[in-house]
């Protein structure tokens, strides 16, 4: 039943606002004969029957509405609420005459003339008059006028079927005319029913519950309206497949048809349900507690959502996998799928675990006493945390192996991994150990009486670190050699090494003893009543010191010969060396006696009755003094002889030696 006249030309029209509905009273008045009608001649466009003394057309509230599914989407939005009206005008003659007014604000047209022009929007229908919009060319009904047409000359069996219109043309074998096919309109409940014919089909309408339903026709096949609990249900047809839509609960279920798969919606609940359909596969909602599950479908598969305790859970899919989700506790666990390998959440005590995958491998999270454990992988390996009292323990993978954390006594341990070695550590008595690796070496530290022990390694050495009475000892390495440290009566005692030797201190009555190394010779250091005795090495001479009474004693070296120092009653004897002799010193009933050396001879001082004896030596001579009776007697040498002083009864008598002859005065 088309007559489509096609035009290119745009409409230079400037469009305006569409004028207020409430302007313009309905009348509502029926007449039953059919007095003109308006015959579509464009889809989605339906024929309307002219039975009241007025009818009213827009897209508000009027007598027939121009909507989505029988006016031109295209032009809907340059359609007024109230764009025009047709009504029946008797004349004072008896004619009647069919007037067409628009009220709109963007207009329409008449035969191609616009029905605004010069103030023309009110004018007469005559029969066959072509009604478009918005252009001259898109033209979308023909006026029928039903009172003033030829049908009486026809046959009764061809007009019952047949509504004849304009000529078209005479051909040889007579006139041809433009007809269209009678639809049978109905009346229920006071609603006019409108018929429609399309694509061969005929359309029956209907009415329920004081809905009109307008029945369809697409692709061959007749789409049934309905109406349920108050609400127009609209069917629809795609790709060859009826669409059947449904109501429930006072909610209208819109069908779908995607790829040749129909689509069942559904209501649950008070929820509209929207399936969907991709790849072949039909994806079915669900609907609990409240909540819409919206399927999906990726490569191939089904995902079906789930909802646990007021949560949605969204499924996934990837590379071929179905990732099922889950809910414990109020709480979305999202699975994941990488590299082929499904990944499985997990929820404990109101924490979400995360598992991941990395290199081919599964990494599962755990969640133990309030704490979140993190899984991780490296170099192919898995790597398992843990969570003991309270703390997260995270593993490590260095270089192929796996370093297991730990936790002892509150503390956390951690392993590491150096040049393919694993490190372990440790925690004992509240301390943490942190061991370590060096050269191809494993340092194992320790922990003794509540002190961290540091091991280490050097040039290839092993060192061994200790703890004695509650110090820590370090060890060390010099020069090829290992270094003990030891602790003896509370003190730590640091070895050394020296120019390839091991010195090794010592510890005497609570005092460090630090061992040297001079030249070659190794130097024992010594204790003796609480005093550190320090050796020395001189020119390639051990010095040994030494302590009586309470007094330190110092020995030294001097051109090649060991100087020993002695102590008596409380007094430091510092012996001497001059010219290649010892020089002894003493000491005598309290007073320091010093030696002296004199010419390669030794002179020995004397101590007597309280007074030091100082000796002398001249010319090769010792002089010895002497002390009597209180007075100091001074010897003496002269031209070779020895002269000696002497004291009687009180006098100090001095010797002399006079051109070869002694002589003694008297003082």
């Amino acid at each position: 039943m088309e007559e489509v006249a096609a035009c290119s030309q745009e409409s230079t029209q400037q469009f305006q606002d569409t004028q207020d509905l409430n302007d313009f009273p309905e009348d509502t008045q029926h007449q039953e004969a059919v007095w003109g009608r308006l015959f579509a001649i464009q889809e989605p466009c339906v024929s309307y029957n002219l039975t009241m003394k007025m009818h009213t057309f827009g897209r508000g509230e009027v007598d027939h509405r121009f909507t989505s599914r029988n006016f031109k989407r295209s032009m809907l939005p340059f359609m007024s609420n109230v764009h025009f009206k047709i009504e029946l005008e008797e004349q004072q003659d008896g004619e009647s005459l069919a007037i067409l007014e628009d009220l709109s604000r963007n207009g329409m047209f008449v035969d191609g003339i616009p029905t605004q022009n010069n103030s023309r929007s009110r004018l007469v229908l005559k029969n066959n008059d072509e009604i478009g919009f918005v252009h001259p060319g898109k033209k979308l009904y023909v006026f029928y006028d039903s009172l003033k047409n030829d049908a009486e000359d026809y046959p009764e069996e061809l007009t019952q079927t047949y509504t004849v219109s304009k000529r078209l043309g005479v051909g040889a074998f007579g006139e041809v005319r433009l007809a269209y096919r009678q639809l049978y309109d109905d009346y229920i409940e006071g609603q006019q029913l409108y018929d429609d014919y399309i694509e061969g089909q005929l359309l029956y309408d209907d009415y329920i519950e004081g809905h009109q339903l307008y029945d369809d026709y697409i692709e061959g096949h007749q789409l049934y309206d309905d109406y349920i609990e108050g609400q127009q249900l609209y069917d629809d047809y795609i790709e060859g497949q009826q669409l059947y839509d449904d109501y429930i609960e006072g909610q209208q279920l819109y069908d779908d048809y995607i790829e040749g798969q129909q689509l069942y919606d559904d209501y649950i609940e008070g929820q509209q349900l929207y399936d969907d359909y991709i790849e072949g596969q039909q994806l079915y909602d669900d609907y609990i507690e409240g909540q819409q599950l919206y399927d999906d479908y990726i490569e191939g598969q089904q995902l079906y959502d789930d909802y646990i305790e007021g949560q949605q859970l969204y499924d996934d899919y990837i590379e071929g996998q179905q990732l099922y989700d889950d809910y414990i506790e109020g709480q979305q666990l999202y699975d994941d799928y990488i590299e082929g390998q499904q990944l499985y959440d997990d929820y404990i005590e109101g924490h979400q675990l995360y598992d991941d995958y990395i290199e081919g491998q599964q990494l599962y999270d755990d969640y133990i006493e309030g704490q979140q454990l993190y899984d991780d992988y490296i170099e192919g390996q898995q790597l398992y945390d843990d969570y003991i009292e309270g703390h997260q323990l995270y593993d490590d993978y260095i270089e192929g192996q796996q370093l297991y954390d730990d936790y002892i006594e509150g503390q956390q341990l951690y392993d590491d991994y150096i040049e393919g070695q694993q490190l372990y550590d440790d925690y004992i008595e509240g301390q943490q150990l942190y061991d370590d690796y060096i050269e191809g070496q494993q340092l194992y530290d320790d922990y003794i009486e509540g002190q961290q022990l540091y091991d280490d390694y050097i040039e290839g050495h092993h060192l061994y670190d200790d703890y004695i009475e509650g110090q820590q000892l370090y060890d060390d390495y010099i020069e090829g050699q290992q270094l003990y440290d030891d602790y003896i009566e509370g003190q730590q005692l640091y070895d050394d090494y020296i120019e390839g030797h091991q010195l090794y201190d010592d510890y005497i009555e609570g005092q460090q003893l630090y061992d040297d190394y001079i030249e070659g010779q190794q130097l024992y250091d010594d204790y003796i009543e609480g005093h550190q005795l320090y050796d020395d090495y001189i020119e390639g001479q051990q010095l040994y010191d030494d302590y009586i009474e309470g007094q330190q004693l110092y020995d030294d070296y001097i051109e090649g010969q060991q100087l020993y120092d002695d102590y008596i009653e409380g007094h430091q004897l510092y012996d001497d060396y001059i010219e290649g002799q010892q020089l002894y010193d003493d000491y005598i009933e309290g007073q320091q006696l010093y030696d002296d050396y004199i010419e390669g001879q030794q002179l020995y001082d004397d101590y007597i009755e309280g007074q030091q004896l100082y000796d002398d030596y001249i010319e090769g001579q010792q002089l010895y003094d002497d002390y009597i009776e209180g007075q100091q007697l001074y010897d003496d040498y002269i031209e070779g002889q020895q002269l000696y002083d002497d004291y009687i009864e009180g006098h100090q008598l001095y010797d002399d030696y006079i051109e070869g002859h002694s002589c003694m005065m008297t003082i």
